[in-house]
């Protein structure tokens, strides 16, 4: 390998709440705790592969930002758009029955 072109790598512990993940990484931080007389930086994480859902199976809701509600009330929207686009199609079609009929009507008469 090629000297002086690849970054500086650290210990670290990566933790993400009770769990903890001992690694190098190019990351630092200002907190450290000793594990087997080697300092560690310690990196605070909120989702590791303990806790990811796709590797717990768990089933999580994580609404980031209120983008659930924002989707819902669009959703909403749309709904009472298109109630009244299928109202008004059927007030059309019950004005050109009449208006049929009506015709009907006059050319019967003559």
């Amino acid at each position: 390998m090629k000297k002086n072109i690849h970054p500086q790598t650290y210990p670290v512990v990566f933790i993400d709440g009770e769990h903890r993940i001992v690694s190098r990484s190019t990351q630092k931080s200002e907190r450290t705790i000793d594990i087997d007389g080697v300092p560690h930086y310690v990196i605070n994480i909120e989702i590791s592969s303990f806790t990811h859902p796709l590797y717990t199976g768990e089933k999580r809701f994580v609404d980031t930002q209120g983008q659930v509600n924002k989707f819902q009330t669009k959703q909403k929207y749309a709904d009472e758009l298109r109630q009244k686009l299928v109202e008004r199609k059927k007030k059309r079609e019950e004005k050109k029955q009449i208006a049929a009929k009506t015709l009907k009507d006059l050319l019967g008469n003559i």
